[in-house]
């Protein structure tokens, strides 16, 4: 019996070194892992963020004239291109190479099929379905609804100011961008900006915490593995939470006729095929209930700390850059005198600064 165990121990240290010298024997230049946790420690155990591990990685090969190089997620391969070129390349030409993320997906768990996870020809399938809902004129169409909760976020602004109290930023955003989603993905009227107990804000939060041994399988075990013996993409209670909510928003609006300029109402127009587009009336492109409740929980996990991320970081340097939140502040004024006071769909596009800003692409 320890004959048994110190042999499966050897063999598993042999195969993660083995595995950890993958780039090396490919001949592209890696940076040295750490045994077991490859180069993503401190990020695989949440103490960092992931974005660093790159940005860092980026700048260290930028210094040894490195076009691309590769990383590990403790022993699985991670291939990091750097050259303007080579990402071009992969993905354009190479696109039908390169259609997945990577990330876990299985048939017995509903909320892993949405459109971020799925790979091959589901995803396929099911991006030609989508597609129609993404144009710019469906955007349009959700503008007033993601408008209407910008009151929300004066209110919670104006009661810090009159309190003379500091505002916690990320914290304001992040609430904001929950009531937004919630309200432009799903028709739900939350108030997460009052109510740190909201709901969608508190299941949203378990989403991004996760314990050390889901990160290892999510990132070292293949789903068709992973799928049989129950693992899930998002917490138990998290999933019978959210399929519950949409489950009942899609019986309540087909039952009361509601329909409303929101992202369930686009679905809707999928599900039962009359989206109004050429693609939507061919065969298979109508949706299941279980791919609107992933593709809804897709849009609610990309939105959830992105948009709140990048609120914060871009109000962080506006704040340290006072000519450049200045000449933002007079684009905004004068596009709202141009509107009589009014933040309109055009407004917003005209506002060429702001874009600047918000891409980090500010002279």
């Amino acid at each position: 019996m320890l004959f048994s165990v110190v042999l499966v121990l050897i063999t598993f240290l042999l195969y993660v070194k083995y595995k950890q010298s993958y780039w090396n024997r490919r001949g592209l230049y890696q940076f040295k892992p750490e045994y077991f946790f490859g180069n993503s420690r401190q990020e695989l155990l949440g103490r960092r963020s992931l974005f660093l591990l790159f940005r860092d990685g980026y700048e260290k090969a930028k210094v040894l004239k490195e076009k691309h190089y590769g990383i590990y997620f403790f022993w699985e391969p991670v291939y990091v291109p750097t050259d303007p070129g080579i990402i071009k390349h992969i993905m354009i030409k190479d696109f039908r190479h390169f259609h997945g993320h990577g990330w876990f997906s299985h048939p017995n768990d509903r909320l892993s099929r949405n459109l971020f996870s799925l790979e091959g020809d589901p995803w396929r399938l099911l991006r030609t379905k989508l597609t129609p809902t993404f144009t710019s004129g469906k955007m349009k169409m959700m503008f007033d609804t993601l408008m209407a909760k910008t009151e929300g976020l004066e209110r919670c602004i104006d009661e810090h100011v009159a309190r003379q109290q500091p505002v916690d930023i990320k914290d304001c955003a992040a609430r904001f961008a929950t009531d937004v989603i919630t309200s432009s993905a799903f028709g739900i009227e939350t108030d997460a900006l009052t109510n740190d107990e909201n709901e969608f804000r508190r299941y949203g939060k378990t989403m991004f915490r996760r314990s050390i041994l889901y990160m290892l399988l999510f990132n070292t075990v293949p789903s068709w593995i992973l799928g049989p013996m129950g693992f899930k993409f998002a917490p138990t209670d998290l999933d019978r939470f959210f399929s519950q909510t949409v489950l009942d928003t899609i019986q309540y609006r087909e039952k009361n006729n509601v329909s409303r300029k929101d992202f369930m109402h686009l679905l809707l127009q999928l599900k039962n095929g009359n989206a109004g587009t050429e693609s939507s009336a061919k065969s298979s492109k109508t949706l299941t209930d279980d791919e609107i409740i992933a593709q809804c929980f897709g849009f609610f996990v990309a939105g959830f700390e992105t948009s709140s991320t990048t609120i914060t970081f871009a109000l962080l340097e506006l704040a340290g850059n006072r000519d450049i939140q200045a000449r933002l502040r007079k684009e905004i004024v004068e596009g709202l005198e141009q509107n009589d006071g009014v933040i309109t769909y055009e407004a917003m596009m005209g506002m060429k600064y702001l874009d600047m800003v918000v891409n980090g692409k500010c002279p």
